[in-house]
């Protein structure tokens, strides 16, 4: 019982998000915004605070550059943080127990290592944007579209 629970609040969590080939139930939906899903689910029942990130690179910027921001961002992260592939130039990272202004101070935080990174590796065009858990922002798609909507270039 308690490794289906426990794999079951893993699922879509780091590790298993780089593999792209494993089967689904619905192919369209990756397993992060199935674990953004639950995270929502979880966050609507007890009355939670959960804020999204979503940091955007150029698409040509390839898996290294991907690799690379999602190392940058994991130095912010705290532990309970889930940090998620969306596609090849999107990363997004669930702030459990985080609300707006939590969120606006790491999103400066981040905004800071990503344009360190990006300048470092001469890769313009990153971008980082945060939504939190609202009666405006429900669902994933809706956390993922102001996230996508507040998206501001880093400082390269």
């Amino acid at each position: 019982m308690a490794i289906r629970v426990l794999q079951t609040w893993l699922r879509g969590a780091e590790p298993s998000l780089g593999d792209l080939t494993r089967p689904s139930v619905r192919p369209e939906v990756s397993e992060f915004v199935r674990r953004i899903e639950e995270e929502l689910e979880r966050a609507k029942r007890f009355d939670l605070r959960l804020s999204l990130v979503l940091i955007s690179g150029p698409v040509s910027s390839g898996d290294g550059f991907t690799a690379l921001m999602q190392d940058a961002v994991r130095q912010e992260l705290r532990g309970s943080d889930v940090l998620g592939t969306m596609n090849e130039d999107q990363v997004a990272a669930l702030l459990t127990h985080t609300d707006g202004a939590g969120s606006n101070q790491v999103v400066g935080r981040l905004r800071r290592r990503l344009g360190e990174t990006a300048s470092r590796l001469n890769v313009p065009g990153v971008r980082v944007g945060y939504a939190a858990f609202s009666p405006e922002c429900r669902t994933a798609d809706a956390l993922l579209s102001q996230a996508a909507r507040d998206a501001q270039p880093v400082s390269v």
